[in-house]
């Protein structure tokens, strides 16, 4: 049988539901167990046949004369764990995709941010969500208990709260996300530190849509 794309030889049986194996030394029975973690989604198939999702769990084991056998217990995976697991897999990849995103983007997917965390260090730029709204920090600094980003405006700044456009000041420094109107038509920043960059001009500005 295959495991995760490794070849095993189980012992012959028709119950496909419990699968036993035979090592004559007890150490050779270590990459068996590793393999069959628990709680852990497997691809697991029998003589070249179609792979299925699997869950496994140790059943029993025993010595004999000519060694030590090992048995566990095969059940498929249900697809609501299935999608659980692609969205754990995903979601650290998505994760850094939305801290440099758009803001409609970020708010699509906000669910795949990391949470806010209390006693845990943050930079100015980072974007985080806490009870389902989406925040970017907007100083260097550590999270503590009671200073929630919904409590903390000066520390979290709300990604769901449309900014107000104002017209644009070359002594004003500018982040992501921030809006400026120069000539009538409204502009926002797609960088941090953006100064005397007029909007319009070069590539530190894009039309509002």
């Amino acid at each position: 049988m295959l495991i995760d794309n490794k070849k095993f030889t189980e012992v012959p049986s028709n119950n496909k539901s419990v699968v036993a194996f035979n090592r004559t030394v007890f150490e050779n029975l270590k990459i068996l167990i590793d393999s069959f973690e628990v709680g852990v989604i497997h691809d697991i198939s029998f003589d070249d046949g179609p792979t299925a999702k699997m869950y496994t769990e140790p059943l029993t084991f025993s010595k004999s004369a000519t060694g030590y056998t090992l048995s566990f217990i095969l059940t498929d995976v249900p697809e609501k764990d299935i999608e659980a697991n692609r969205y754990k897999e995903v979601r650290p990849l998505v994760n850094e995709i939305l801290q440099t995103a758009g803001l409609e983007t970020v708010k699509k997917y906000m669910s795949f941010l990391d949470d806010w965390i209390p006693n845990t260090n943050y930079k100015k730029g980072r974007r985080i969500i806490f009870n389902g709204v989406p925040y970017s920090v907007v100083s260097d600094h550590t999270s503590k208990d009671g200073q929630t980003p919904d409590k903390t405006p000066l520390l979290y700044d709300d990604l769901t709260k449309e900014r107000e456009a104002k017209p644009w000041d070359e002594k004003v420094t500018y982040n992501k996300g921030d809006l400026a109107i120069a000539r009538g038509i409204v502009f926002i920043s797609k960088i941090d530190g953006n100064k005397g960059n007029e909007p319009g001009f070069g590539s530190a500005w894009d039309y509002k849509k």
